[in-house]
């Protein structure tokens, strides 16, 4: 087993990491409102709301569902606190009076306060932050049959050819134009990790304009080694001749591919469905359903733990990952720790939520002698 252990850090290190992100604020959304009346503040509740489904599911056809309907007529009871934020108004370019000011209310299962500013309904006046409890609308989809897609996502390479008519070029991370600004608000916006190309010597050496039009797909696999993501998507934007844009989204992920073409007149969707798109494609794989099933206990042993440190940083790692409810040690022994571990899913998903990191690398399963159940077996990377 020490043998083992040694090659699988060996293969490890000598392998790019594959990188996951931990989205955070998965619960929060943020709308234009014309005011702080009732009226408004609930028609924001309902869009947060929507918002919020595509993010925690990763999904964009949840919040259409039937099923969930109910959820938008009580959404201000799944609101656990908001904050309005005086915002320019539009299209004066005037401060709206009280610019700068932020009211904050922390909400009890309540529909909030009537605060009226009298204002004219027409331009938005405020950005209301809305924030919804976690537990709270976690069991309500449960309720629903619908899964959760974990905070620990991993993170997709964008290769994106753009021709606006004017020039034509490949994003880059560093890129200040309004393509790489939607895309990346776009992600956030729908909690999808997603990263760009630096666009030095060795990737212009590797991945052409031609390539992504061609839709090549060697170069780009080639090229994206280095960044260590096995989520690669590939994409051609371009404005037409009537001014319209249309894209074609290519999803390469562990030998599967994914393909959709969007046209808009408008930017902003067209390349919002490209983050949505790879939302969709990774939440049927790693979304799973909370609270919906009883799994159990399961058994890790990790491997190469050398000290109270190593131990503090190995459970800390496995009570931080969504999926894990409680963490038992067992046994301490040998450079071993075994612990139960109480999930909100099954094994699979424990194991495809640890592959994302790299704190952990997977080693050969075993049978517990004294109890049927199989023991995960991991190293420890520090």
């Amino acid at each position: 087993m020490a043998v083992l252990a040694v090659c699988a850090v060996l293969l490890t290190l000598l392998a790019p990491p594959v990188h996951a992100y931990t989205v955070q604020r998965l619960f929060e959304a943020e709308v234009e409102v014309a005011g702080q009346s009732d009226d408004e503040r609930r028609k924001a509740f309902a869009t947060a709301l929507w918002d919020v489904l595509v993010k925690v599911t990763g999904d964009r056809t949840v919040p259409a569902r039937p099923e969930v309907q109910g959820l938008f007529r009580k959404a201000g009871k799944l609101v656990q606190q908001y904050r309005y934020q005086a915002i320019e108004t539009r299209p004066a370019g005037e401060a709206a009076p009280g610019a700068g000011q932020v009211d904050t209310f922390d909400l009890d299962g309540a529909d909030g306060l009537n605060v009226d500013t009298g204002t004219d309904p027409g331009a938005p006046t405020h950005l209301l932050w809305i924030q919804f409890a976690p537990e709270t609308l976690k069991k309500q989809l449960s309720r629903l049959g619908i899964a959760l897609w974990s905070k620990e996502r991993p993170e997709t390479l964008v290769w994106l050819a753009v021709e606006d008519g004017r020039q034509r070029y490949l994003l880059a991370a560093n890129s200040n134009t309004e393509a790489r600004a939607v895309l990346m608000t776009a992600a956030v916006q729908r909690g999808v990790p997603l990263i760009l190309p630096v666009m030095d010597v060795a990737d212009r050496r590797n991945v052409r304009f031609a390539d992504l039009r061609g839709n090549f797909v060697q170069p780009v696999w080639s090229a994206s080694r280095r960044y260590g993501v096995d989520s690669i998507l590939a994409g051609n934007l371009t404005r037409t001749v009537n001014g319209n844009w249309q894209a074609q989204w290519t999803l390469h992920r562990r030998g599967r591919t994914s393909s959709w073409r969007v046209q808009n007149g408008e930017m902003t969707p067209v390349l919002l469905s490209g983050v949505e798109g790879v939302g969709s494609v990774l939440s049927r794989e790693l979304a799973v359903a909370y609270f919906s099933r009883d799994a159990g206990s399961t058994r890790l042993t990790i491997h190469d733990v050398d000290g109270v440190a190593d131990y503090t940083q190995v459970v800390r790692y496995l009570r931080g990952l969504s999926l894990v409810e409680e963490v038992m040690v067992e046994r301490v022994n040998d450079g071993r720790l075994t612990v139960a571990v109480q999930l909100r899913g099954d094994p699979e998903d424990l194991r495809r939520s640890i592959a994302l990191g790299n704190t952990l690398v997977a080693l050969r399963e075993t049978v517990d002698g004294e109890n049927p159940h199989r023991v995960l077996q991991y190293a420890y990377l520090r």
